[in-house]
């Protein structure tokens, strides 16, 4: 296979590596964390332990947690879990003490870095903090954001954020410094469309994909905001994201941002909510690696 998977305790100690298996499937997600499964037709107590980590053929990249172990599939082994990010999700976004709201008006990335370093990495209450987690250094992705959170669960907020910007997030391992390591990610355009980067080009006639599932929905989705602020009656103020669509092309959604203070917030509050309720359009493969 080419492949194998090493296995740490919660401390970064390795405990051991297969290879051996009989099917892996690791799926990793740009906008929030990915899952896996592994299926063995052996079992080791020490190996597949809940909390435990793996990594994919020694990539930092490829890495989680086991949730659940099955030995009994059909003689079989069925290992399962998630990327390390769904830690994030047993966070709440607190705010400080005597703020009622987490508020920012900054970059993206830097908003999201916040978050996980006053949830996670550095909280006023230590029993929050996760071990061992650090967050690289932000550079200034994405676009000035006015972003207020109140107990939302960590990972449910990052999601909002990457999907309004387009930029991704997760937490990858350095084995070196035993260390897991929370950051944010821009996306490269290796089209055939630009020069600066090789391109790299997937289709059934170069023979390195399979397994495709192209999805096309408008289930649920949402095109014009109308987002509701302070106020009573006629005097509450109103903005309305995308008002220009119009006919079947407008699908309208209420936002409900009393809690904001000035008018130059609603419109990022409807453009996160509108972000969250788009409509959907992905075409996923499995690549086949050559050379």
């Amino acid at each position: 296979k080419g492949c194998n998977i090493r296995f740490f305790d919660k401390e970064l100690n390795f405990l051991g590596e297969v290879d051996n298996f009989t099917s892996l499937i690791f799926i990793r997600s740009w906008e929030t964390y990915g899952e896996f499964t592994i299926k063995i037709s052996s079992f080791s107590k020490e190996l597949f332990k809940n909390e435990n980590i793996i990594m994919i053929n020694n990539d930092p990249f490829r890495v989680g947690f086991i949730e659940t172990v099955n030995a009994d599939v059909d003689n079989y082994t069925k290992i399962e879990g998630f990327t390390l990010g769904c830690w994030l999700s047993n966070r709440i976004t607190i705010p400080s003490v005597g703020s009622e709201y987490d508020s920012y008006n900054t970059n993206v990335e830097t908003i999201m870095k916040q978050l996980v370093l006053k949830n996670a990495v550095e909280p006023y209450d230590p029993k929050r903090k996760i071990p061992k987690l650090s967050i690289i250094n932000s550079t200034g992705k994405g676009e000035v954001l006015n972003f207020q959170t109140r107990y939302k669960y960590l990972s449910d907020e990052l999601t909002s954020l990457a999907k309004i910007s387009g930029l991704g997030w997760g937490i990858y391992l350095d084995i070196e410094n035993k260390e897991f390591i929370f950051d944010v990610f821009e996306g490269r355009n290796l089209s055939s469309e630009q020069n600066i980067l090789p391109p790299k080009i997937f289709g059934t006639e170069y023979d390195n994909v399979t397994n495709r599932n192209y999805i096309s929905s408008i289930k649920g989705a949402k095109t014009t905001a109308i987002v509701a602020g302070q106020g009573e009656g006629v005097n509450r103020e109103i903005q309305i994201l995308n008002n220009e669509l119009s006919g079947l092309a407008r699908k309208e959604m209420f936002v409900d941002a009393r809690d904001i203070e000035g008018n130059e917030s609603l419109a990022d509050r409807g453009s996160l909510k509108l972000a969250e309720n788009k409509a959907i359009e992905t075409f996923e493969c499995e690549t086949i690696a050559n050379g």
